[in-house]
C-alpha cells in the first residue's frame, strides 16, 4: 500500500492520475462542512497542494492534470460561484484560481477536461448550451 487515507481526516478519494511529472495526483470530494483537496503522491509521501472552497471554487470532480504551464487543472462538478460547474487553475505556489465558471449557455456539470499542445483547454460538460444538450467545448 502507497498510502492509506484516514477516514477522520479526509473523504475517500475520488479520482487518481499519473501526471507527465511522475506524481500521482488525485482529489477528495466536498463533503458536508468539509472542503475537497486535491493532493499529490510522490511514492510513499502524501501531500495536500490545495483545499478547494465549495462556495469559491466547488467540489471537486476528477484527477487534475499538470498543464504546460507547471500549474494543475481540474474541474468541479457543482458548487462555485454558478453552483453547476467551474475549470480551476493551482500554480505552483499554491494560489488557487477559477479559469471558468460554467453558466448553462456555456455548458453545466463539466465531466471532461484536457489540454492542447499549444495550452488551449478542451473539455465536456453532461448538460447546458443554447439547446440544453450534452456538449463539447472549447473552454478557454
Amino acid at each position: 500500500m502507497v498510502h492509506e487515507f484516514p477516514s477522520a481526516l479526509v473523504a475517500t478519494p475520488k479520482s487518481l492520475a499519473l501526471s507527465r511529472d511522475g506524481n500521482l495526483y488525485g482529489t477528495t470530494p466536498a463533503v458536508g462542512s468539509s472542503n475537497g483537496t486535491v493532493f499529490r503522491l510522490r511514492g510513499s509521501a502524501y501531500t495536500t497542494v490545495a483545499t478547494l472552497d465549495y462556495a469559491r471554487d466547488g467540489g471537486p470532480s476528477s484527477a487534475p492534470f499538470l498543464g504546460t504551464d507547471g500549474s494543475l487543472y481540474g474541474l468541479t462538478f457543482d458548487g462555485g460561484s454558478t453552483g453547476i460547474g467551474s475549470v480551476y487553475k493551482i500554480k505552483p505556489d499554491g494560489t488557487i484560481r477559477t479559469v471558468l465558471a460554467f453558466t448553462g449557455t456555456n455548458g453545466m456539470y463539466p465531466t471532461a477536461l484536457v489540454q492542447a499542445p499549444d495550452g488551449t483547454l478542451y473539455g465536456t460538460t453532461y448538460y447546458g448550451g443554447s439547446h440544453g444538450v450534452r456538449r463539447a467545448a472549447v473552454l478557454v
